[in-house]
């Protein structure tokens, strides 16, 4: 169960860096966006798109989704799929 959440998040991940990239945004600050957070990827890809229509997602957010998967693996999985599916646009 663990592995799929992991899976999801990596995956969520290389959606929105490569949407970054597209916009041509390579860095933030002085990181490169793989060795930055699902969270600070999101925040990130808010602020290029801006306007009323982005969310600022909760930056802890993904932190308990990663502890319910140890807690409780069959809880994980739904929320894991709930929050893909209201993240994506």
């Amino acid at each position: 169960m663990e592995n799929q959440l992991r899976r999801a998040v990596e995956s969520k991940r290389n959606q929105l860096i490569n949407k970054l990239i597209n916009m041509g945004i390579y860095k933030k600050d002085e990181l490169h966006l793989f060795q930055l957070t699902l969270s600070d990827l999101e925040e990130e890809y808010a602020k290029a798109v801006g306007g009323k229509n982005s969310r600022r997602l909760n930056k802890p957010l993904i932190e308990v989704f990663l502890l319910f998967s140890r807690l409780l693996p069959f809880y994980s999985v739904f929320a894991a799929t709930v929050f893909l599916k209201t993240g994506q646009q």
